[in-house]
């Protein structure tokens, strides 16, 4: 098995990861159920994101290494898309239906626009945008301080012991905790970035990798079952291991596929179906449909206003 598989699947692990987050989104519809269970961990599709954003990210780094002109391209890629569904959804709550045209309405539909709720509240709508964008400002940091990758793996796994102490103290702030849902990602981020350029380099991992990798993912999906009872925050730690592994396995078998369209299709757009599978769902609900039928309606609404968004995207950035 060859670690480039990582990088010739980007968009269909983008599709796997993204049809993750909108299960572990939609309703739970089979309580007490193996597929509950599966939809409990969809939020492993957050850490794919952040595993094969981190691989192309430094295939794009190595490219180019000027760090204006990268942020650039970066910032460019998510703000557009972002502001358009942020804008027309914080201007219907907050000058609208909450706090109308008045001086707090537009404080609050700034404060929430430019995810300031975030960072100083802990508010969780949309947290993967800053999440992403300050990710997006470590990546020239890494590099120039970190050069070989003997420095970056230790470094990487000192990040992880830090983070495990924060998981495990006793500190109940909810805000921390919540800032922890970013935190315990950023292991993975670097670990992406860290793996392209074996990844770049083409690297043949050994014969048995593929039965390896399998192990490691049953096992941590079972750990993960038992972590999301008392801990649930270190499961974001296993989910390190249980997304590489993932990846592997995925990139191995959609290797020996032919063709997968659809993965394609909705991994070319996953920051709009991010953006907009939640707001579905609230529309849904807010139109008094049954769980059932929130639980069909949700990807089909999400996929299709997704891509309208992106060809409205395309068009204003011509």
């Amino acid at each position: 098995m060859n670690l480039y598989l990582l990088s010739k699947h980007r968009s269909q692990l983008m599709g796997i990861a993204i049809f993750l987050v909108v299960l572990f989104h939609a309703p739970h519809i089979f309580p007490d159920t193996f597929f509950d269970l599966i939809q409990s961990q969809g939020n492993l599709g957050v850490d794919i994101f952040f595993l094969i954003s981190g691989i192309g990210l430094f295939f794009s780094w190595t490219k180019n290494p000027d760090a204006g002109l990268f942020l650039k391209k970066r910032f460019l890629r998510i703000l557009p898309t972002y502001l358009i569904v942020a804008v027309v959804w914080h201007l219907y709550y907050c000058l609208y239906k909450e706090f109308h045209f008045s001086p707090e309405g537009i404080w609050q539909f700034l404060y929430r626009v430019t995810n300031l709720r975030f960072w100083i509240e802990g508010d969780l709508t949309d947290w993967y945008i800053p999440a992403i964008l300050a990710f997006y400002l470590l990546v020239p940091l890494f590099f120039a301080f970190l050069k070989n990758e003997k420095s970056q793996l230790t470094f990487i796994f000192l990040l992880i012991v830090v983070i495990l102490g924060l998981n495990l103290s006793p500190a109940k702030d909810m805000h921390i905790g919540r800032l922890l849902i970013v935190i315990n990602r950023l292991p993975i981020f670097l670990l992406g970035l860290t793996l392209g350029k074996l990844v770049q380099q083409k690297t043949d991992l050994p014969k048995y990798s593929v039965v390896f990798g399998l192990m490691i993912f049953v096992m941590c999906f079972i750990f993960n079952t038992f972590l999301q009872k008392d801990f649930y925050k270190l499961t974001y730690l296993v989910n390190i291991f249980t997304a590489l592994s993932f990846c592997l396995l995925m990139s191995f078998a959609l290797d020996r596929i032919r063709s997968f369209g659809i993965l394609s299709f909705c991994g070319s757009i996953t920051l709009e179906i991010y953006l907009l599978n939640e707001r579905c769902l609230q529309m849904c609900r807010l139109l008094h449909f049954s769980e059932t039928l929130c639980f069909v309606l949700m990807p089909v609404l999400s996929v299709a206003l997704a891509f309208l968004l992106s060809q409205i995207v395309k068009k204003l950035s011509r």
